[in-house]
């Protein structure tokens, strides 16, 4: 019972990290490209923040036994299948932000 509630808190701990991960790089996105549209900023910031829990995959991958026999096919589909899912974690945290600084008058219909 002990370890499984270690996992959730870490489970937790780690989605709100990647959500805040992906504000951050909506926010920077909006500064810096103003002319992308809210869903091209939105999906790059939750695909930018999702490559981050699924680079530590690609250091099996880089190691010795990470590319021995099928070691690489494994290695990449569990590369995607994590950086998919990190981006689907971290994809409230960037559409919040990027609705919320398009329209700074609104800030109370962010959280609708």
């Amino acid at each position: 019972m002990g370890a499984t509630a270690v996992l959730i808190w870490v489970g937790v701990v780690c989605a709100v990290g990647v959500n805040g991960f992906a504000a951050g790089i909506a926010a920077m996105l909006y500064i810096w490209r103003k002319q992308l549209r809210r869903g091209a900023r939105t999906a790059l910031a939750a695909f930018a923040a999702g490559t981050m829990p699924a680079t530590l995959i690609a250091v099996i991958g880089l190691s010795e036994e990470g590319f021995s026999g099928e070691g690489p096919l494994i290695v990449s589909l569990a590369f995607g299948g994590i950086m998919a899912i990190g981006a689907a974690v971290a994809l409230p945290g960037a559409m919040i932000v990027a609705r919320g600084l398009e329209r700074p008058g609104d800030e109370f219909r962010a959280f609708e």
